[in-house]
Formats: structure tokens, sequence, C-alpha cells
């Protein structure tokens, strides 16, 4: 539907297009990558040498992005992408790098391909981006008191959906919850201003006002709003990564194994089909 040349397709993405578009992601979305939603029993003692990121996770990750056979040096670029240089070895920064991994290629790079596919329209509609970098002290997945890194899958619905002043939970967030901070609820009555705005005028600043303008998104400036405990603008997304498994890889791709069909879970976004 994204970059199909079809008259189906096309008609789908106006459609598309005709709607205000508020999209959104969360620090660290590919955590939702060692959950017992996707299979992962064992979330709070899950690690990964760097060994196993080369050998085992990132070939895995290529044969569901672009099929099976694919030339062994498109691994080994990944790789080099996903390591931290500094201290390659180190098991807490393979860690690391497979989150960031697991981020990019099942979230963020799809996202923002999302966003610029929207923001690419001629009929008057608004494009809105956002990031939340807040960690809440309530989860819709369970996450282990051992986790140090950001915000995870869903962990905006606290704060849309507001606090219940008796309890301090949610329906959606009470399993795995604590009480929250002060600064939960007063930054989850800022966001249900957005979202209530945004419902009612397509625009998350109006009519009610908020403390930081949300500026559209456009392909030109590329803004969004980080949503936090101090909220501030940002710029460019998560670009380094939406560029490199939308545009880089596969070109790649295809110049080491120019006999790809489609059937094989591949298309060039720049010819006639689709993304994977």
């Amino acid at each position: 539907m994204l970059h199909s040349d079809s008259d189906i397709a096309k008609d789908r993405r106006d459609l598309f297009r005709s709607f205000d578009v508020m999209a959104g992601l969360v620090d660290d979305e590919g955590f939702m990558m060692i959950t017992p939603f996707v299979g992962v029993d064992n979330t709070d003692t899950f690690t990964v040498d760097r060994y196993q990121l080369e050998n085992k996770y990132i070939p895995d990750i290529v044969r569901i992005m672009f099929g099976e056979n694919i030339p062994e040096n498109i691994n080994t670029l990944v790789a080099f992408e996903y390591t931290d240089w500094k201290n390659p070895d180190d098991e807490e920064r393979s860690y690391e790098s497979f989150m960031r991994l697991s981020s990019d290629y099942v979230f963020n790079s799809q996202v923002i391909d999302t966003t610029k596919i929207h923001a690419e329209n001629n009929h008057g509609t608004k494009t809105f981006l956002f990031l939340l970098n807040a960690f809440s002290s309530q989860h819709i997945l369970w996450v282990p008191p051992t986790w140090k890194g950001g915000s995870v899958h869903a962990d905006e619905w606290a704060f849309i959906l507001g606090y219940d002043s008796e309890s301090g939970f949610t329906s959606a967030t009470a399993p795995y919850g604590v009480e929250p901070q002060k600064w939960e609820i007063e930054m989850s009555k800022e966001v249900i201003k957005m979202w209530t705005n945004f419902a009612k005028s397509g625009d998350p600043n109006k009519p009610v006002r908020i403390n930081t303008e949300w500026p559209e998104y456009n392909l030109e400036s590329q803004l969004y709003l980080n949503i936090s405990r101090d909220m501030s603008v940002g710029q460019r997304l998560f670009d380094r990564g939406y560029n490199f498994w939308t545009n880089i890889l596969p070109k790649l791709v295809k110049m080491t194994k120019p006999e790809m069909s489609k059937k094989e879970n591949y298309c060039d976004k720049e010819e006639s089909g689709c993304r994977p």
C-alpha cells in the first residue's frame, strides 16, 4: 500500500493521506522482542553476547526481512552497524545493540517510513510525530526490575489513559504498575490534552493550549515532539536506522542477489512493489 504503483495502492494511499495522522514511538520499542509476547520466557535473565548477536540473531533478522540465501556480507554489514566498537566484546553493550537493532528493524524504520509517506500529501492534512522517552512506573508489558533502558513498547498508554485518583492505576496498566509519581500524573494531564485536541481538531495544539507547541512533521524539517518530563522538539527521529533498513540494505541485497523475486518477501520501494 505504501509503495506500490498499482491503482488500488494509490487509491488507498490517497485515502490514508486524506486524514490527519499522529504517529509515534517509544525509546526502546525493541524490548518487545524479549518478552513472553513473542515467546521469550526469560525476559529478566535474557542476555546477548557478541557471538550470539553476529551468528544467531542477525542472520535470523536478515532472513525475516529479505528471505533465504542472503549473501553473508549483508549479515556482516548489519553486525558492523550494530556493534559498539568502543566495547565490542562487552556483553552489556551487545545486549544494548540487540535492543537498538530490534527497535530499528521491527518498529522505528516502519513508523518513520509510514510517517514520511503520509507527509508527501497534497490533501492539506497534517502529520505529527512523537517519541515517548519518559519511563513510566506502570507498564502494559512486564518489565523486570533489572531493566536499565528507556520507555518500552506501549508505555505511552498509561499517560494517554490517565490515572485513577483513588488507586493510581488504569485498567490497562494495573497488572504491572506501582503507584505513579507526581510528575507522571502531571505529564499525563498534558498528554491527554494533546490527544483530545487531536481528536477534536486534527491538531494536538488546539483548541486547548498545551505547554510546548507540537510542530507539524514535514519532509524538509522532520520535526517531532519529545514527550517527556521536560517536553522538547527534536529533528530527524531515528533517521539513521530508517535509511539503513529502507534504503541501504535493500539496494545492497538487490545488488548482491539480483535474481531475488517478490515471492522471497522483498521488493524495491523505488519500483512497483511493496515493502517487506
